[in-house]
């Protein structure tokens, strides 16, 4: 999936905004993330790719499944844009 980093500071954790208009989505547009995180505090706010799954044993804070990041891609807005 892919979408905008954001780092809650106050929870030390990292999360993936993959649809800005989550409607329908039973994720609310957002996961958390786990497993290889290679980010660090200026990665606030950049699109990336990120390949891996849901992980139903590991939750976050609302119950939901956290998605365990096993590769990273950066991406240029650019790119983003056109997908």
């Amino acid at each position: 999936i892919q979408g905008v980093l954001q780092y809650d500071s106050s929870r030390k954790a990292w999360h993936l905004m993959y649809n800005a208009n989550p409607g329908k989505d039973p994720l609310g547009g957002e996961v958390t993330l786990t497993g290889y995180l290679p980010f660090s505090p200026a990665d606030h706010n950049q699109i990336v790719r990120v390949h891996g799954r849901l992980h139903d044993r590991l939750v976050d804070r609302l119950q939901k499944p956290q998605y365990q990041v096993s590769e990273v891609e950066r991406i240029q807005p650019t790119d983003f844009e056109q997908q």
